[in-house]
């Protein structure tokens, strides 16, 4: 939607929202000499070494917080691995105490009926 050219809050509201090349240059096609002034210094102002430093920057911030954000998710990723090995490691400890305890009772049941029999044999 083109701003009204007579409007400079519009123009000014355009031209923050701007997004792209081909927004600026139709903002400049309409010849508003402020707008115009303004679109200049920023242009300036993006090919400054100081502005070129600062992109710079924050590239290597984002850069640095994605990492961060990755090693993050490693570390947590391994915290949540050895949780369950250590799970399955007690379950299967638990496993072969019952395994244990499963033997011996059948042990039990066997010489139970080994001493009824024994005692139905002689009555």
């Amino acid at each position: 939607d083109t701003p009204n050219k007579n409007d400079e809050l519009q123009l000014f509201l355009s031209l923050f929202g701007a997004r792209t090349e081909a927004d600026l240059k139709k903002l400049e096609s309409m010849e508003v000499t402020i707008v115009n002034q303004a679109i200049g210094a920023y242009r300036e102002i993006v090919v400054s070494p100081e502005f070129k430093e600062v992109e710079r920057l924050r590239r290597e911030a984002l850069s640095n917080e994605a990492s961060a954000l990755e090693h993050a998710r490693r570390k947590e990723a391994e915290k949540w691995r050895s949780f369950i090995v250590a799970q399955d490691a007690a379950l299967m400890e638990k496993d072969a105490a019952l395994t244990e305890k499963d033997a011996a009772l059948m042990e039990k049941d066997a010489e139970i009926a080994r001493l009824k029999s024994l005692l139905n044999g002689k009555e």
